[in-house]
């Protein structure tokens, strides 16, 4: 009665560097938050193909939660359809013994909010091109995915509903990206976090509508942009409390935003507080209306800032952090290569030859051959690594309680210190053709060994079995012949003497039909005359 055993738990599945995922092994971690880690992993192929990504795995306490893993995967099923150079992209997606994960494109960059944290730090604001710039990138890779659709063409509806600076990547190439639509609503959605009344997001860039539980469209992460370009100006978001819950209630009243400082020009603080309009239908319909917004703005002010110049202030302000990204990546790759290396040496490849005297148990990666000890068969230890005998100049002093019959012919140029418990086990290196001789002659012995036993056969049919019983067949007619011919003993001869006489007369006469006589013939299984001219044989004759 066999019984089925149940996959391992989450919780009891280890997920450090060196795990696989599939085909995707884990480097260090990159990233902690509060539903999900985020990994450095790479990708080998054929041909030297090596890639480094990023792996969203989701906590491993929170892998048995339905509901966290509805959200995970519809994350997964919404942002692979977003194609734009301003969104991250999933370029994969699997699950381990019950953890599922998200592969992404790695991006090397900072969290916005990181950034604007490294500006207080040295006493700066962020320029007022390279906030535009990055706000104005947010604002298309989100239209992107407000425009995304199913396979038939019809939109899916996404809306974020958790745009903030943590969840805006700054590139060092200088191009930002949205990132985490792990909340996103969408028309196909599994998980319940899509139901009306549920409150999901970050109150200080939630607009009324959200705050308030009601159905949201993409006009709400416009509203999400524009406190994202407030926070940049003003250094605080637009509804700041004590706590979260007095927050909550500022979001949900509705209350104007406190005006942006003079020292913003007035097209800037115009665009901000049109899309911080509470009226829905006053704001920003759609994300790109406020792209095109930004670029214009920029235009009239004569701050054409690029991606390049982006580029250049991040790699300013975040040198440190991003140098340590990259000192964190380079350690993660050469522990995995130690990590590689040592499985290698505890994998290593065996080959088991058969010679004419010999077996040898080879390691092709120590280049070392193992004899069999004196009984014929392979050492106890042939599963341990090939390369336990270390090379040296000693040709094998210590040969071990069994230094095997064979110890081979050249020990003391290419041998070793002899490890006791393969006896006398180095020989010479492996000859690189003696695998194809050895199998050449094994094939040509057991060719000849075929031929030889289907001549012996043939013999044995056809010669061998016929002269075995031609001896019986002789005996028979030798008896019936002694019976009719032998001639009356004399009168005077003693009953020993005819008894000696008839014996001897028998054993000529087997003597002489246990071999073929000259012209005799082979018949059906004893020796018959042939028939010459005008003679019959037995069977012709009637007899």
């Amino acid at each position: 009665m066999s019984s089925s055993v149940p996959p391992p738990s989450a919780k009891s599945i280890a997920i450090e560097p060196g795990t696989r995922l599939d085909r995707y092994e884990l480097l260090c971690l990159l990233a902690h938050g509060g539903m999900a880690n985020i990994w450095l992993a790479r990708v080998q192929g054929k041909h030297g193909f090596n890639k480094l990504l990023a792996i969203k795995t989701i906590l491993q306490h929170e892998a048995d939660n339905e509901n966290f893993r509805e959200m995970f995967l519809d994350e997964a099923k919404i942002a692979s359809r977003i194609d734009h150079p301003s969104v991250v992209r999933i370029v994969d997606v699997g699950e381990l013994s019950g953890i599922p994960y998200l592969v992404m494109d790695l991006i090397e960059g900072e969290p916005l909010h990181k950034v604007t944290r490294a500006c207080d730090k040295l006493g700066e604001k962020l320029p007022l091109g390279v906030a535009l710039r990055i706000v104005a990138d947010a604002c298309q890779g989100l239209h992107a995915a407000h425009e995304v659709t199913d396979n038939d063409g019809h939109p899916l509806g996404v809306v974020h509903r958790d745009i903030s600076p943590q969840n805006i990547l700054v590139t060092t190439s200088g191009v930002s990206k949205v990132i985490d639509f792990g909340i996103a609503k969408a028309r196909d959605r599994t998980a319940r976090a899509t139901t009306t009344g549920t409150l999901k997001g970050k109150v200080s860039y939630m607009p009324r509508e959200q705050a308030l539980g009601k159905e949201v469209d993409r006009r709400a992460d416009t509203w999400a942009l524009g406190a994202v370009l407030y926070f940049l100006l003003a250094g605080d978001p637009p509804y700041k409390g004590d706590t979260q819950l007095a927050t909550l209630q500022l979001a949900m009243s509705g209350a104007p935003v406190d005006p942006l400082p003079s020292a913003v020009p007035l097209p800037v603080r115009t665009l901000v507080s049109r899309a911080l309009s509470q009226p829905i239908e006053k704001r920003f319909q759609n994300a790109g209306e406020m792209a095109s917004a930004i670029e214009r703005v920029m235009q009239t002010l004569g701050v054409m800032t690029t991606h390049a110049d982006v580029a250049k202030y991040l790699g300013r302000v975040m040198k440190e952090k991003l140098e340590a990204r990259k000192g964190l990546i380079a350690n993660a790759i050469e522990e995995a290569a130690k990590r590689e290396k040592a499985r290698e040496q505890l994998t290593l490849p065996i080959e088991l030859e058969i010679g004419d005297t010999e077996m040898v148990l080879r390691s092709s990666a120590a280049g070392l051959a193992v004899p069999p000890t004196s009984s014929g068969q392979l050492p106890s230890s042939m599963m341990m690594a090939a390369g336990a005998a270390t090379p040296g100049t000693n040709p094998g002093t210590n040969p071990g309680t069994n230094p095997g019959t064979n110890p081979g012919t050249n020990p003391g140029t290419d041998g070793g210190t002899a490890n006791g418990t393969f006896g006398a086990a180095i020989v010479e290196p492996y000859p690189p053709r003696r695998n194809g001789i050895a199998i050449a002659t094994m094939v040509l012995a057991a060719m000849a060994i075929i031929g030889a036993a289907g001549v012996a056969a043939f013999v044995y049919v056809t010669r061998v079995r016929p002269i075995a019983a031609a001896p019986v067949a002789a005996t028979s007619a030798a008896t019936a012949s002694a019976a009719t011919s032998t001639p009356p003993l004399p009168p005077t001869a003693s009953t020993d003497e005819a008894a000696s006489a008839s014996a001897s007369a028998s054993a000529k006469t087997a003597a002489k039909g246990s071999l073929p006589a000259k012209g005799a013939t082979m018949g059906s299984g004893a020796w018959r005359p042939k028939t010459g001219p005008g003679k019959k044989r037995d069977d012709e004759a009637g007899f």
